[in-house]
């Protein structure tokens, strides 16, 4: 786990000609695998350090980096549709569905149910350790 946060020299990053995205949604919050709650990791510009971590969708330079990759150069169209699926509601006829988690690990990380970055996921899989549940048994 520790080598997630060594420093990686300039010559050995590809950030594919673009300048270092702070918006990235590849990168880890600041307090990511924090024992107590304080910073893992700080951004160089300290303006950044709340950021880091906290996108729910591709920012524009992971876009232009992905099309680097790729060799998707052609299309030039701005994506006007949102990258996320809109939320639905359930119809007042369906079914309710059986709140559990669907990770048995889901307890041991309801921390991450909170952090800005792992909310999304972990209501997804642990919606009954995050409290998602109509009636939270």
């Amino acid at each position: 786990m520790h080598s997630q946060f060594d420093k990686i020299s300039a010559a050995l990053q590809d950030l594919q000609g673009e300048e270092y995205d702070y918006r990235s949604i590849m990168h880890y919050d600041s307090v990511a695998f924090s024992k107590n709650g304080r910073n893992t990791m700080e951004a160089v510009d300290g303006r950044f350090t709340p950021i880091i971590g906290t996108a729910l969708e591709l920012s524009v330079a992971d876009v232009k980096k992905i099309n680097k990759l790729y060799k998707c150069h052609a299309r030039k169209k701005k994506i006007t549709r949102p990258l996320t699926a809109p939320p639905t509601t359930p119809s007042s006829s369906e079914t309710p569905q059986l709140c559990e988690d669907h990770f048995a690990d889901c307890a041991h990380f309801e921390e991450y149910c909170k952090r800005a970055s792992f909310a999304h996921i972990m209501k997804s899989y642990c919606p009954y350790t995050c409290n998602q549940c109509a009636q939270h048994e």
